[in-house]
């Protein structure tokens, strides 16, 4: 296998090209891109802890704390006691972070509509299926 680097090119390229765009369009919804990632992934994961948080999202947990304060001060997560931890916190998002998130997904979903709409669906498919299982092993799954 030759030229692997590449991929950090290809894959660095299309999520900066990405968020870039998301940057622009979560500032009507007062979220940075951090936080609507954060956001789309608790909506999809709730009551996790915050560690668990960040190790789906391969972030440091520190590194989140306060992108999930803010989002927590203004209403739009919520941190519970947790069943499973003495000392962590379940977070979830409330009513109106996931009318947030609905809404974020709805742009990812345009975007990436727009820059894949001249491969087939077979294609795509093919290529969601790669990078799933990219994720499912890099996360240890």
């Amino acid at each position: 296998m030759e030229n692997l680097h590449l991929l950090n090119k290809y894959l660095g390229s299309i999520t900066r090209k990405l968020n870039a765009e998301l940057k622009i369009q979560l500032k009507e919804l007062n979220v940075n891109v951090t936080e609507g990632n954060l956001l789309l992934f608790i909506s999809e994961h709730p009551g996790l802890l915050q560690k668990e948080v960040a190790q789906g999202m391969f972030l440091d947990p520190g590194m989140i704390t306060r992108d999930l304060q803010y989002l927590e001060a203004r209403g739009d997560l919520v941190k519970a006691a947790s069943p499973n931890s003495s000392r962590g916190k379940s977070i979830a998002v409330t009513t109106a972070g996931e009318a947030k998130a609905q809404k974020i997904k709805w742009i990812m979903d345009a975007w990436w509509e727009g820059v894949l709409q001249h491969f087939s669906e077979e294609q795509v498919e093919s290529l969601k299926k790669r990078l799933e299982e990219l994720y499912q092993f890099l996360s240890g799954h």
